[in-house]
């Protein structure tokens, strides 16, 4: 009996077939992979935006002084977006007359604006500052302002600096308007 040959099997082709759909499967679980790589890296990115928060770009204020204010004497006014949280628990408590007293000190201990950011006017009564726009930080903040009133009082004011404002110097005390944006 004679022995047929048998079939002879191309071991390469089967072994380059079996490769390839080991490789595509290897890269379609590395593109899967991948994918939600992105996903988690976006979701911590979007959290740590949301956490960290961010402040206003820009304080915008206008001011005027009322005819007869401050007893007829120009008034100084500091206003103040303050950065630091401790700074500003200890900001808050002072009345403006100890400010005043301790700004010059206060700029030095801050020399590059970490802790706050302050503008300051110096307003004749009748007198007005149209609206302006002073760019900031971009971090979360607190405002405060100060005015240099002869009468008594504390002459203090907290405020929202993402919003915009309109401070009035009166006869003995000032107030701050939150304007609507526009």
């Amino acid at each position: 009996m004679r022995l047929m040959p048998s079939a002879t099997v191309n071991l390469e082709y089967v072994n380059g077939l079996h490769k390839q759909s080991a490789d595509a499967t290897l890269r379609g679980a590395v593109a899967r992979l991948t994918h939600h790589i992105w996903i988690l890296l976006l979701m911590g990115v979007t959290l740590l935006t949301s956490a960290c928060g961010s402040g206003p770009e820009a304080l915008r204020a206008g001011l005027e002084a009322e005819r007869g204010a401050n007893a007829n004497s120009a008034v100084a006014v500091a206003v103040l977006v303050v950065y630091d949280d401790s700074v500003f628990a200890e900001l808050s408590k002072l009345p403006a007359k100890q400010w005043f007293e301790e700004a010059e000190q206060r700029k030095r201990d801050n020399p590059e604006g970490a802790a706050f950011d302050l503008l300051s006017w110096e307003l004749m009564p009748g007198q007005r500052v149209k609206e302006q726009k002073v760019p900031l930080q971009g971090r979360p903040a607190n405002g405060l302002i100060f005015a240099d009133y002869h009468t008594p009082g504390r002459h203090r004011s907290r405020f929202n600096p993402a919003k915009r404002i309109l401070i009035v110097l009166g006869v003995d005390d000032f107030t701050v308007v939150d304007l609507a944006d526009e």
